[in-house]
Formats: C-alpha cells, structure tokens, sequence
C-alpha cells in the first residue's frame, strides 16, 4: 500500500513533469515551496507503472535563489529554484486545487512575461487524484 499522503512525481524523455497526489499530498508539495529549502520524498507506485511517462521521480528538492522559478529534473530527482516570493507565488497557485473549486489540475509553464516561471524552467502538471 502507498503512502497517500505524499505526491507521485512522473516524467517523460521529452521533459514532461507531472505531480499528482490526494489534496493531503498537494498541500505536502505547496508546504515544500514554502520551507525553503527543503526536500519532499515521491512516492513510487511500482505496481502501476510510470506510463505514458517514462520514469518516476524519487524526490523533490526546492532551494532559495535569485529570480524567477526554474524547475529542472536531475535523473529522478525534481529541483526547483528561486527567489522566495517567486516560489510562494508558485506555491500559491498550486494551492488553488485544494480550493473550493472543481479544478482537478493546472499547468504551471513559462509564457513570455510570465510573473514567477523563468523561460528555462521545465512545465509542470499538478493534479489531484481522488
């Protein structure tokens, strides 16, 4: 049986991230932006398989910088990166799922003029599973 109250993290060979989790885990990850730095063990659902992504991330790890947030994946580790305004805006907005709202995901990606996503930044997919 898994811990349910920690996110799985997925990723493809195209760069591709998704983060999924219980409102419990979602609310873990939007803790981890916050409590810089700080590292939030994945858990790896072995008996489902990573499809249609390639692999499972095993950790994620959020440090304070400067500037905008840039998310990049070191094997099987998810790192993000930032000023600590920027990573609580990031924060903020994932904590909009576990609002009262019907919202079951949102992507978090760099468009030009984006306020708190760097253009290096990898996209991001976080959902919650019932």
């Amino acid at each position: 049986m898994i811990d349910r109250r920690l996110p799985v993290g997925l990723y493809s060979s195209r760069d591709d991230i998704e983060i999924e989790g219980t409102r419990e885990a979602i609310r873990a990850l939007v803790r981890s932006f916050r409590a810089t730095p700080s590292t939030l063990t994945f858990v790896v659902p072995w008996q489902r398989g990573p499809k249609p992504y390639d692999g499972f991330l095993k950790e994620f790890q959020v440090h304070t910088g400067e500037g905008m947030v840039v998310l990049r994946r070191q094997d099987d580790v998810l790192i993000a990166s930032g000023a600590p305004h920027c990573l609580d805006l990031m924060a903020k907005n994932i904590a909009t799922l576990l609002g009262d709202n019907e919202a079951t995901h949102t992507h978090l990606e760099y468009y030009p003029g984006h306020p708190y996503i760097d253009g290096g930044s990898l996209p991001l997919v976080v959902g919650i599973v019932p």
